[in-house]
């Protein structure tokens, strides 16, 4: 019986061991899955982290692309810059206006070097037109009996030629100059006229440097003075129509006698969608600044309040500074890209002489070729346009008559008459641009210039600070400054993109260490689990083979072994005699 109680207890022990165990591994078990779960997750993590840092490194490139890019073409206008420096160095402007100059310009004086520039245009474009005239009546011959072949192949004299391509050219406007350049070409490859084409040649040249001249005076007032060159664009703005639908058909009727081909129309259209689409943010960021200074004005007495919303108020008042430069940018780089990417410079200067004494406006043209080819604008488009101050016709509006538009030219100025209201030829056309030029001149009270007296056409004068100074040197100090501004900008960019790309690069090689490590723990453990299992399952295999009672690590003995044991205990207690029993 002791002994059945003893092994009784060994088993109950043996059973409380296993079942000790038994939790054990269970915990051990839950444990390691936890932790598996955890760094299933952690790897998780980190591969949407590293995929989202792939997508970055991919967009920075492209930025980086599109920096480069925007450097080459910054590049490539300074080349552009320089070329049209150099050659304004050769020769004598027809206002030279150093930096010093150009920084003390107000709206009024921008003005006045406009008219005086346009002023010249028109002479210069009368005297194209001449030259045009006289290579389309054909050349003139040697002899008599060469000359009545050749007035007979005209069929008529040489004055009725003459007259009749005058008007021609007059009723087709300054544009046909462009025609009559070709018509020069053609007529100095005959025999014969050479004076009349080198001086024609001479002309277009001459009209072609004052356009040059007129674009890049613009362009720098554009970037050295932006406020005086809207106060110059609005002072210029009076002498438009005063509804939208006038101004559109004063462009439509000045655009009908540029003879812009079918391509050029379209450029200019598409230039005018990716400047909506350039501008567009600009002007949402600028609503949302506008609302930001309304609500941070200051309302509060108390100090704290009033310092907070005075800060904000400032930044967003700095923003908005950053904005209007912004905006500055892209207006420019759009003019610039409808008046000297597109235009050739004999239109560009019929253009100006057509709209004189108004200014081009790059967004009305583009509106009203953009009604001329039927693609009016969307409603979003023509409210953006408003706010930028263009003009903007919807689709009914498309095809409204050019009677109009005539009227607004005969009500604006005597110089934006229609050229095909004048009956003459281009000396009467001289004398039109000569009396306009005069009418301003007693309107504004301005001294006549000497520089032009030989061409007997009054034009206007300019201020005493304006007078022609040499302003070569000065020209390539300010270049020169440019160019380390240029550079020193650059570096800087290189820079930033430099460190940029170093940091990412860094954070990629700490994540995919980190995941290596992880993967590595994520192995380790699933080894572990395996081992575990491993032991689990043979540990069951054993129990259900053999049955027997031994744990390993436990310390407790085999069935056998303990039976052996009981049975030895039990003989010897068989064999000792009872307590109180008397030996025999």
């Amino acid at each position: 019986d002791e002994a059945d109680r003893r092994h009784a207890a060994l088993q109950e022990k043996n059973r409380k061991a296993q079942r000790r165990f038994r939790e054990r591994q269970k915990t051990k078990l839950m444990e390691l899955h936890k932790q598996i779960e955890e760094l299933a997750g952690k790897v998780s993590n980190l591969q949407t982290e590293n995929a989202a840092l792939h997508s970055r490194t991919s967009i920075l490139e492209k930025v980086l692309d599109m920096r480069n890019e925007q450097i080459q073409v910054m590049q490539e206008n300074k080349e552009v810059a320089e070329a049209e420096l150099a050659s304004l160095g050769t020769g004598q402007a027809l206002v030279p206006l150093t930096p010093e100059a150009i920084k003390e310009l107000t709206s009024e004086d921008i003005y006045r070097v406009y008219q005086t520039y346009v002023k010249e245009l028109s002479v210069r474009l009368v005297e194209t037109t001449r030259g045009s005239v006289r290579a389309a009546a054909g050349p003139p011959a040697a002899s008599g009996g060469d000359r009545g072949e050749g007035t007979a192949d005209a069929g008529g004299d040489g004055d009725a030629a003459a007259t009749d391509g005058v008007k021609g050219e007059v009723k087709d406007g300054a544009s046909a100059s462009g025609s009559g350049a070709a018509a020069a070409e053609a007529a100095a490859g005959s025999a014969g006229g050479g004076g009349g084409d080198g001086s024609n040649a001479a002309a277009h040249a001459e009209l072609e440097r004052l356009v040059r001249e007129l674009s890049v005076m613009l362009m720098r007032l554009g970037v050295a003075r932006p406020l005086e060159a809207r106060k110059f664009i609005v002072f210029s703005r009076q002498y438009l129509g005063n509804t939208e639908k006038e101004v559109i058909e004063l462009w439509k009727s000045v655009m009908k006698h540029i003879e812009l081909t079918p391509e050029q129309m379209r450029e200019i259209v598409e230039l005018k969608r990716m400047f909506l689409t350039k501008i567009e943010p600009i002007m949402d960021e600028r609503k949302h600044l506008n609302i930001s200074i309304q609500t941070n004005l200051p309302h509060d007495t108390f100090h704290t309040k009033s310092s907070i919303s005075y800060i904000k108020a400032h930044e967003a008042v700095s923003k908005l500074r950053d904005n209007l430069r912004s905006e500055q940018h892209v207006v420019l780089e759009f003019a610039i890209a409808v008046f000297r990417g597109v235009f050739r410079p004999a239109q560009m200067a019929a253009l100006l002489v057509r709209c004189y004494p108004a200014v081009p406006d790059a967004l009305g043209i583009a509106s009203a070729l953009a009604t001329e080819l039927g693609e009016p604008d969307s409603p979003a488009t023509q409210q953006l346009t408003i706010q930028l101050g263009g003009y903007a016709v919807p689709s009914s509006g498309a095809s409204g008559a050019g009677g109009s538009g005539n009227a607004g030219l005969l009500a604006i100025h005597p110089s934006l008459m229609p050229i095909d209201a004048n009956v003459g030829v281009g000396q009467q056309l001289l004398q039109q641009q000569q009396a306009a030029a005069q009418q301003l001149l007693e309107q504004q009270h301005l001294p006549q210039p000497t520089s032009l007296a030989a061409s007997g056409g009054p034009l206007l004068g300019l201020p005493q600070p304006l007078q022609p100074q040499p302003q070569q040197a000065a020209l390539q100090q300010q270049l020169q400054q440019q160019q380390l501004q240029y550079q020193q900008q650059h570096a800087v960019q290189q820079m930033l993109q430099l460190q940029q790309q170093l940091q990412l690069q860094q954070q990629q090689q700490q994540q995919q260490l980190q995941l290596q490590q992880q993967q590595q723990q994520q192995q380790q453990l699933q080894q572990q689990m395996q081992q575990q299992q491993q032991h689990q399952s043979f540990f069951t295999t054993l129990m259900a083979t053999s049955g027997s009672l031994d744990m390993p690590g436990l310390g407790l003995l085999p069935a056998q072994e303990m039976r052996a044991r009981s049975g030895s205990v039990s003989g010897s207690s068989a064999a000792t005699p009872a307590l109180g029993s008397v030996p025999q």
